[in-house]
């Protein structure tokens, strides 16, 4: 019991240091595509499980297996959102890019109409 409301403790610890790494990536997907998107998300997920694994080592197993999965849970629907801009942009940038490779097609059909 000790050692689930310790473990409980540790994730919120966790989760209150990653607080401002997501905040500032929060802050660039939402105003824009952000390149650096994917390394940035694994960068906070590994430090957030390398720490919770360093401060969890000597409490029991399956104790601190169970509330890591919770922990995974937590910070991947606290990154929906970020998940969520990233993919808007996406598709904008593949939607304006088939619109500029249409209109190409259709200028050229224009300019030199097929031969019959």
């Amino acid at each position: 019991m000790v050692a689930s409301y310790r473990c409980n403790e540790i994730k919120g610890e966790v989760m209150a240091i990653l607080e401002p790494g997501v905040e500032e990536l929060n802050a660039e997907v939402c105003q824009k595509y952000c390149d650096r998107f994917p390394q940035t998300c694994k960068q906070l997920l590994t430090d957030g499980f390398n720490q919770y694994g360093g401060a969890t080592k000597n409490y029991p197993t399956e104790v601190s297996k169970k509330v890591k999965e919770e922990l995974m849970r937590e910070l991947l629907s606290r990154m929906e959102t970020l998940f969520l801009y990233q993919l808007k942009h996406v598709n904008n940038r593949l939607v304006a890019q088939f619109k500029e490779e249409a209109s190409a097609l259709i200028q050229a059909s224009i300019l030199f109409p097929a031969r019959k």
